[in-house]
């Protein structure tokens, strides 16, 4: 992790994400801010690996998400917090690729993700605007692991 000196810089979870070492090797010398509220609720909802669509649609209605449908065809569930950032989570069919590539999104999956709220429009936001997290809830630049398996 960073330094523990008190002077170090602080990063946001987007900005450890977009540098893929920095607070996990130490290189940038900053340390990681506090958790958000929106990833602490990610984090409550269990994994989703193996999940049905219809398992997750009930989980997320239950715990107060707001859903929109998916430019994929999928759904989009996003909850606004207290400190400004919105949990998000999204489901999306398998994409069909001829011939496949193996890629993650070849499967049916979930995508857990914080995202600014001031960067949710009508329940949806630019992939930009995101930080993925893998199905424990942390952060992660790995393709595979923010694309999360479910059932269909």
């Amino acid at each position: 992790m960073g330094t523990s000196d008190p002077s170090s810089p602080v990063v946001t979870a987007a900005q450890v994400a977009a540098c893929g070492s920095a607070c996990v090797c130490g290189a940038c010398g900053a340390k990681p801010a506090p958790e958000s509220e929106a990833q602490t609720e990610l984090r409550g909802l269990g994994p989703f690996e193996g999940k049905t669509p219809d398992e997750i649609d009930q989980l997320m209605a239950s715990k107060g998400f707001g859903k929109v449908g998916a430019f994929s065809g999928g759904a989009v569930y996003t909850k606004q917090m207290g400190d400004g950032s919105t949990a998000a989570v999204r489901t999306d069919p398998a994409k069909v690729r001829i011939p496949p590539k193996n890629f993650a999104d070849e499967k049916a999956h979930a995508h857990k993700e914080v995202v600014p709220t001031a960067m949710v429009a009508n329940g949806n936001y630019a992939p930009k605007a995101k930080t993925s997290l893998d199905d424990k809830g942390d952060v992660t630049t790995d393709p595979s692991k923010a694309h999360i398996p479910i059932k269909v």
